[in-house]
C-alpha cells in the first residue's frame, strides 16, 4: 500500500507544478475573472469584450486563422464548431457584464442607505451601472457577437492558432 500512496503523491505533485507553470488567465490568477479586469475590458469597448470573452474560453474554443474556423474543445479533441458554440459562447461576457452591473447596484443601494449619501459618487455608480447593462444588451446583438469574436482572436492573448499548429 505504501507503493500506491508514493505514486499518487508523485502524480499530485506533478499536477500541483504544472499548474503552477501554467499560463494564468487573464483577469485574475487561477483563471478568476476579477471586477477590476472585467471593468478594464467595459472601458476597452469591443476590443474588452473580446479580451474578456478570451479568458473566459481559454481551452474551450480557438479560432483557426487558416481556416477561419472556430473549433471547441471536445474533451479529449478539438473538433469543428459547426453549431456555433463559440457565437453562442458570447452571452458569458454579457452575463459577466450584468454580474458586475448587480454589484455595482447592490453598492448603489449601500451609498444611498449612509447618513449623509455622496450623491455625486451615487450618480457614478448609476452610470457605470447602466454602461454595463448597455455593453451586455449590445452583446446580444449579431453585430455585437461578430465583433466580440473577431477582437477574441486578434487582442493581445487571442484565442488563435494559425492552422500550422494542429496535428
Amino acid at each position: 500500500m505504501g507503493t500506491v500512496v508514493s505514486i499518487t503523491d508523485k502524480v499530485q505533485a506533478r499536477v500541483d507544478a504544472e499548474q503552477a507553470s501554467a499560463p494564468k488567465k487573464s483577469g485574475g490568477g487561477g483563471g478568476e475573472i476579477t471586477r477590476s479586469f472585467i471593468l478594464d475590458c467595459l472601458d476597452a469597448n469591443e476590443l474588452g469584450d473580446g479580451k474578456l470573452y478570451a479568458a473566459i474560453h481559454k481551452d474551450q474554443f480557438v479560432y483557426v486563422k487558416s481556416s477561419a474556423q472556430w473549433l471547441a474543445w471536445k474533451g479529449h479533441s478539438w473538433s469543428m464548431d459547426e453549431m456555433d458554440h463559440a457565437r453562442a459562447a458570447v452571452e458569458s461576457v454579457a452575463l459577466k457584464y450584468l454580474e458586475e452591473a448587480g454589484r455595482v447596484s447592490a453598492g448603489i443601494l449601500d451609498l444611498r442607505r449612509e447618513d449623509e449619501p455622496n450623491k455625486s459618487k451615487i450618480a457614478r455608480q448609476e452610470a457605470l451601472k447602466k454602461q454595463l447593462q448597455r455593453r451586455a444588451s449590445k452583446l446580444r446583438s449579431e453585430a455585437g457577437r461578430t465583433n466580440c469574436l473577431g477582437f477574441a482572436h486578434t487582442c493581445d492573448e487571442p484565442l488563435a492558432v494559425s492552422g500550422k499548429d494542429l496535428d
